[in-house]
């Protein structure tokens, strides 16, 4: 649905601008903010997905941006 879509768009453009600032940051020797968002759906609906999914992109773009590789806790 259009929905979904949209949906799925505002999601990655949170991430790609909370990326973009965690680049900007670790390149300016600073601790970046954390991401905080809540994630809700029900039993299998690819909640951890979309959280292991995230962390993975995000530590691949950093880490090749900047050379610098990040160990999410």
């Amino acid at each position: 649905a259009a929905s979904d879509v949209y949906k799925r768009q505002l999601f990655v453009n949170l991430i790609l601008t909370h990326a973009e600032r965690v680049i900007t940051d670790v390149k300016n020797n600073q601790i970046p903010d954390q991401l905080l968002l809540m994630l809700l759906g029900t039993a299998g609906t690819g909640k951890t997905f979309t959280v292991r999914t995230a962390i993975s992109e995000l530590t691949k773009l950093v880490t090749l941006t900047n050379n610098v590789r990040l160990n999410p806790s």
